[in-house]
């Protein structure tokens, strides 16, 4: 069984870690969290929901029980959380999709890309990779960021549709995974079983 110290190595070099069910425990995941140190911890239930009943401005309102494309979670505030966990204690068939960020960092449209944030009254200019406390950080969710530049059309109309999963989680293997949120992005397979099973999600802030 992996130590506390193994899988925080694991996320600080790799940015990810999977649990294999049956594998861990919820405790080790909360001790994980604990250690990351971080100001604060959100807990909300993600399930699948057809549009016409999810909250507004969200995935699911646009999205529905459709795919989900890669996004940045918390996208909308000025630093997103840096870690997010899913947990999946149920059965579960959609699938998660998680894709590297790092491979793209190098492409001039990610490096050049400007988008404006808007939520709320809150709005502000920002690009798809900035600089903060020594790490990068990438920030994407084609629903709510507007394309201020050409770099940043082409994200949202050639290069984030044809982005490929490096991982792929199938619920029926692993119970939780823990990414790093300002490295990966993630989205969700198309379900047509709106009683696809839920997860957890544990939002490590700043």
């Amino acid at each position: 069984m992996s130590s506390v110290y193994s899988i925080l190595r694991h996320l600080q070099d790799y940015g990810i870690w999977c649990e294999e069910k049956h594998q861990g425990s919820l405790k080790m995941l909360f001790d994980v969290v604990g250690e990351l140190n971080k100001k604060s911890i959100r807990i909300a239930k993600l399930k699948p929901t057809q549009a016409f009943m999810a909250r507004p401005n969200s995935l699911s309102s646009t999205h529905g029980t459709g795919k989900f494309p890669p996004h940045t979670d918390y996208a909308t505030e000025v630093i997103p959380p840096h870690y997010i966990a899913l947990v999946c204690p149920v059965y579960r068939s959609a699938k998660t999709l998680i894709y590297d960020s790092e491979p793209l960092r190098d492409l001039e449209d990610f490096r050049k890309a400007v988008f404006r944030v808007t939520t709320g009254r809150q709005s502000f200019s920002t690009r798809v990779i900035t600089k903060h406390d020594d790490s990068f950080l990438v920030r994407y969710n084609a629903d709510i960021m507007e394309p201020l530049n050409d770099y940043a059309s082409r994200i949202t109309s050639e290069i984030s549709p044809s982005l490929k999963p490096n991982f792929i989680i199938d619920w029926s293997d692993f119970s939780y995974v823990i990414i790093d949120n300002w490295r990966f992005l993630h989205g969700r397979e198309a379900t047509t079983d709106i009683d696809a099973g839920w997860l957890w999600r544990l939002a490590v802030g700043e």
